[in-house]
Order: structure tokens, then C-alpha cells, then sequence
């Protein structure tokens, strides 16, 4: 019998412990998946009424967490290099901006994961600011979410511009055609330049993502209600979809290429992990 055991066997008669059921004893600094285990016997080590036997359980899963894609992919090459890959298949899935690597299909336990966030730019054309919001407003998100992304470059200049008016012809002719309004209704209200039918709002879908094909180019229809003096910038559909569609596909293939040769041997998927 080893010391440890000897010493752990003396304590648990010092104290007492009901030795006649078999118990799991508390031994701070082994690791938790270990555990040392009284096993009553009368058989067996007589003068201290059974043994200790110890029992090694699986570690609990392990989830690494990286904070951007480069740390993903050094983490990945890190874990293939350490876990003998051979034995079981690793894979990636990226999905709407949640990165996982599984470091074995097979019984998915221990992952890396990557937790991508959406941009300010990106979050204000999915959660509708840019929805019936006033002139001010308005002018105050485009020159700072997005400064060098509105195409075309005239349309924030024009939207500074734009007076309401009240006047009688003007109200009339909103009033009939208040759902559509022509270029030549708006000319009159604004008495200012050309408010553009259609626009384009570009950045970047994810903060941590700033390479080449990372970044949404999402047409967006103009609504102006003079009215009630208020704009909505609305996204044509299918327009979010695909930019972050795109955007998985920018980080897929990043991962991919920072993988190097292992990229032959780690699978990296757009689509979701079965988590």
C-alpha cells in the first residue's frame, strides 16, 4: 500500500467514518475526474477493514474559447498537434457567425469555440434603425456607422439638405400619393437636390472580421414620409441573407488558409455543428 493510501486509511479511522459502505474521499489536488474510493472488505487489508482504490474517470469536456479568428486558427493547429488527430476526425462548422471546432466528430466533448459579433453598422440595417427615423437622426447614423459606405456619396449631402415644407400643393399632392412619392413632389418639398430612390450601405458584418469578403454591400429602398417628416431605409430581400452568408463563407475561408496543410485534414463547413 502506497503512503498516500496508508495515511488516507489512518484519517478515515481516526474520524470515525462509517468504514462499512464504500464512499468517495475527499482528496484536494487530484485532479476532479480521479477519484479515491473506500471500498470495505473484510478480506482484504484486515487492519484497516478494506481498501482504497482509485478511480479515473473521463476529464470533464473542455471548452477553449478564442476571442478572434487568428486565435481560432492557432488554437486549432495547437489542438491537432497535441490530441494525436489520427485517432479521431476534427472539423470546423461556421454558421451565422458562431465558430466551433470539434476535436473529435466522433464524440464531440472538447471544442474550440469563436463567438463572432454582429458590427454596429450590420445590427443597425437587421434591427430597424434606420426605420421611420427623423431627418437629424438619420444624418447623425450615416456620417457614423456608416461614413465611407453609403453609395451613392451625394445621397447624405442630400438628406442634410432636405427642407419639409407645409405648404397647401404640397400637402395635396403627398395626401394622393403618399405611398409612392414622385421625384417631382419631393423637389418641391425639399427645394434641394435629388433624393435617391435606392441606396447601397456597406461595412463590415462582424467586428472582428476586416479582411476581403467580410464586408456587406446591402441595396437598401428609400421611403421618405413628408408628412410626418421621417425616413426608412429598408433592405431589398434576400440582401441581409446573403451578406452574411458571405460573410461565413469570408471567415470559412480564412480559417482555411490560416490553416495552411492542415486544411487537408481539419474539415471546415459553412453550416451548423449539430450542437
Amino acid at each position: 500500500m502506497s503512503a498516500f493510501a496508508k495515511d488516507a486509511l489512518e484519517l478515515i479511522q481516526r474520524s470515525g467514518t462509517d468504514r462499512a459502505r464504500p464512499f468517495v474521499l475527499n482528496t484536494p489536488g487530484i485532479p476532479s475526474h480521479q477519484l479515491y474510493v473506500w471500498m470495505p472488505s473484510a478480506a482484504t487489508e484486515a487492519a484497516y477493514g478494506g481498501t482504497l482504490e482509485k478511480i479515473t474517470l473521463d476529464p470533464k469536456p473542455i471548452s477553449y474559447r478564442a476571442s478572434n479568428v487568428q486565435g481560432f486558427i492557432e488554437a486549432v493547429k495547437r489542438a491537432y498537434t497535441a490530441n494525436e488527430p489520427e485517432n479521431f476526425n476534427m472539423a470546423v462548422y461556421v454558421n451565422k457567425g458562431r465558430v466551433v471546432c470539434w476535436l473529435d466528430e466522433a464524440t464531440r466533448r472538447d471544442l474550440i469555440l469563436l463567438n463572432l459579433t454582429y458590427s454596429d453598422a450590420f445590427k443597425g440595417i437587421t434591427n430597424g434603425m434606420l426605420t421611420n427615423i427623423e431627418q437629424k437622426p438619420l444624418v447623425r447614423v450615416l456620417r457614423t456607422l456608416f461614413s465611407t459606405g453609403v453609395t451613392p456619396d451625394t445621397f447624405l449631402s442630400a438628406v442634410r439638405n432636405l427642407k419639409f415644407t407645409s405648404n397647401a400643393e404640397g400637402q395635396s399632392e403627398v395626401q394622393h400619393g403618399k405611398e409612392s412619392l414622385g421625384r417631382n413632389v419631393l423637389k418641391k418639398v425639399s427645394g434641394a437636390t435629388d433624393i435617391a430612390e435606392e441606396i447601397t450601405l456597406s461595412g463590415q458584418v462582424f467586428e472582428e472580421v476586416d479582411f476581403t469578403g467580410g464586408l456587406f454591400h446591402i441595396k437598401m429602398v428609400v421611403d421618405i414620409d413628408v408628412e410626418e417628416g421621417r425616413f426608412s431605409l429598408i433592405p431589398i430581400a434576400g440582401q441581409v441573407y446573403n451578406a452574411l452568408a458571405d460573410a461565413d463563407q469570408a471567415v470559412a475561408r480564412e480559417i482555411r488558409y490560416g490553416l495552411g496543410e492542415l486544411s487537408n485534414k481539419v474539415t471546415v463547413i459553412c453550416g451548423c455543428g449539430g450542437e
